[in-house]
């Protein structure tokens, strides 16, 4: 079992795409202290009213419905301690030169798509996070973003706490054929979810703004060569939570 090292990226409103199959029971490891977060977390895409009491609960999962237009109760921050992780890279020594290859791999398509979400209509980002998918993780993907933009939904991430994702380094698995591979992470939603000037003052209407930290599977397949997200398989959701315990 490998020793849990912590990485850290930035990222914003999490990924993914999750399929409707979802792991039996949750990783039994501890999450890494290791946090992927987003740098548009620092320069939102958005001029969206921001509610101060209101993180995002709306997914990227395979599995998720089209997001409801009646604005949920309103999660109010100071019941939820706000430690964001912090952003220091360390070292994963612990790790082989294929597992990091999965690792990186990974957060890197996680912040490309959360970069995405917080800037639905941007033609670059939807290209460049989309490139990262196939199969049922991209046609997920991609129906939801293409959601956001016909019916003018965006997220906006919430002051001073980053949607993240912490992987969990010791159920990392790679074929031996190197066809395949797959990491449990757990997932730190904190975006709100809005419709863009959907107030009747024009200023944006919040539509989903619980924090939630859910469970995920990443499986990989190698395509010409390079890796590729096949499949982001939802776990267990801890609503209000900052982790997946």
């Amino acid at each position: 079992m490998l020793a849990a090292a912590a990485l850290v990226l930035v990222a914003c409103n999490g990924d993914d795409d999750t399929t409707p199959t979802t792991p039996t029971t949750p990783p039994s490891a501890t999450p890494d202290s290791a946090v992927v977060t987003s740098t548009s977390e620092t320069s939102p895409t958005t001029d969206a009213v921001v509610p101060t009491t209101a993180p995002d609960t709306s997914t990227t999962t395979d599995s998720t419905p089209p997001p409801s237009t009646s604005d949920p109760a309103p999660t109010s921050i100071e019941t939820i301690p706000l430690t964001v992780p912090s952003t220091t890279e360390v070292p994963l020594d612990d790790l082989t030169a294929e597992e990091r290859e999965v690792v990186e791999f990974v957060l890197e398509s996680f912040r490309l798509f959360n970069e995405l979400r917080l800037d639905p209509t941007n033609d670059d980002k939807y290209d460049a996070a989309l490139a990262l998918r196939t199969g049922a993780s991209l046609d997920a993907s991609r129906g939801l973003i293409d959601e956001y933009r016909e019916n003018g939904l965006m997220g906006t991430p919430f002051p001073n706490l980053p949607s993240t994702i912490t992987p969990f380094l010791d159920t990392i698995t790679i074929a031996e054929d190197g066809s395949s591979a797959s990491v449990d992470v757990c997932w730190l939603n904190s975006n709100i979810l809005v419709e863009v000037g959907g107030n009747p003052d024009g200023t944006d209407r919040v539509l989903n703004d619980i924090i939630s930290a859910e469970y995920e599977r990443y499986t990989l397949t190698r395509v010409g060569g390079a890796w590729l997200i096949a499949s982001i398989a939802g776990g267990e959701v801890f609503e209000g939570s900052l982790t997946c315990d």
